[in-house]
Formats: C-alpha cells, sequence, structure tokens
C-alpha cells in the first residue's frame, strides 16, 4: 500500500466499522477480512469468518472481462490452502492470481471494477510465480540448470555455500548440484539467535582473511 493510500485509508477515507473486508496490497495480491479477532477495530466475528471469505472467492471468480468473456482472476486461495506454519495467521485471507494481461490495483477511489489500461502501462514490475536463478562464482559449476529450483532454496544453498548450519524451520532443499564441491550441510539449528552468532563467526573469519 503506498503512502497516500495509507494516509487516506486510515485516517478518514474508509469506515472501519462498515468495511467487512478489503484489498490490502498491488504487490501481494490479497484480500485481508476485517475480523475482531485480527483487528482492534475489527467488525467480522469468528461466526461469519468462513461463510464471508467463501462468498469473496465465489464473486473474485465470478468477475469478467466484457471484452473477452474470460474470468480476471485465474484462482482465489484460502491462506492455509498456500502457507503453512505459526504465521500463516498473518498472511491476508484471501491470496488472489490474475490472469495475464490483468493487474491489481489498491487505489480506494476507482469508480469501476475494471479499468481499461493495460497492465504493463501501469506497472514497472508485477510479483509471478515464474522467477530467474543465477548463481555465479569460484565455487560454482558451470552450464547447470535448476529447473526444478524454488525460492525457498535460495537461503539454505547459501548458508550451505558459506558453511552454517541453517534454521530448521527453512523449508527449502540446499542446491548442491550448481556446486563445483560437496557442500557440506551443517546440522539444523533450531533457534535464529544460534544461527546469528554462527554467522557473526564466519563473518568475523572471513575479514580476518581479508575477504570482506
Amino acid at each position: 500500500m503506498n503512502k497516500l493510500t495509507y494516509l487516506y485509508c486510515y485516517y478518514g477515507g474508509v469506515d472501519w466499522q462498515k468495511t467487512r473486508a478489503y484489498f490490502c496490497s498491488g504487490t501481494g495480491e490479497g484480500l485481508l477480512i476485517n475480523s475482531k479477532k485480527r483487528f482492534a477495530s475489527g467488525i467480522v466475528p469468528d461466526s461469519d469468518y468462513e461463510t464471508l471469505r467463501e462468498n469473496i472467492i465465489r464473486g473474485l471468480l465470478e468477475i469478467k472481462d466484457d471484452e473477452t468473456g474470460q474470468s480476471v482472476i485465474e484462482n482465489a486461495y484460502k491462506r492455509e490452502d498456500i502457507f503453512s506454519g505459526e504465521y500463516t495467521k498473518d498472511s491476508p485471507d484471501i491470496i488472489l492470481k490474475l490472469r495475464d494481461g490483468y493487474a491489481t490495483n489498491e487505489s480506494v477511489e476507482a469508480s469501476r471494477v475494471l479499468e481499461g489500461s493495460p497492465a504493463d502501462e501501469m506497472l514497472v514490475a508485477e510479483h509471478r510465480l515464474e522467477g530467474i536463478f543465477i548463481a555465479s562464482g569460484p565455487q560454482i559449476k558451470s552450464g547447470i540448470k535448476c529447473d526444478t529450483a524454488s525460492i525457498l532454496d535460495i537461503a539454505p544453498s547459501i548458508f550451505a555455500l558459506l558453511g552454517l548450519p541453517a534454521p530448521s524451520s527453512f523449508d527449502g532443499k540446499v542446491l548442491h548440484q550448481i556446486f563445483k564441491d560437496d557442500t557440506i550441510e551443517g546440522p539444523k539449528i533450531d533457534s535464529f539467535e544460534g544461527v546469528r552468532k554462527q554467522l557473526g563467526n564466519r563473518i568475523n573469519v572471513l575479514k580476518k582473511k581479508g575477504k570482506i
């Protein structure tokens, strides 16, 4: 949410006592239910939460482009369908996946659901499921393709490259296939404080060797 929209929403632009759900971020493409359990100014009780969420998802999937007749929303997910773990409760209640050629806008001043501007004229960048992974360096093999690599694998691979144990909460795996030498994956650490200590020690060693 940009600063102007934030100020408008939270300082008089939106009546939160009449708002049951709202679109929170153009980059995150998520909707939040204004629930009593989650927000101090929430109005949606737990008993209505799931029914409201189902109705919103159904309505979103029914939005069609008048010119093409196709649905604008490719899918709308409940947060638990995508995320897992203790921080799932902090994510949007509904996450959108738009069809190619469409983009969301967090403005609260639009008069129509669909505006005519092409997505590529509205955005400098946009979040997508597909990405590019490139690795280079003295310890990296050349010509290796990682067709199944995930963004979740990046952090564990960096930790392994540094000879550090990764937090046990990491979901990703080490991309061993990109390394020239066998990279020893250390034991997992439950505490992030333990990771910080290990990382600090490693940085000090590299500084003494003049590598950073």
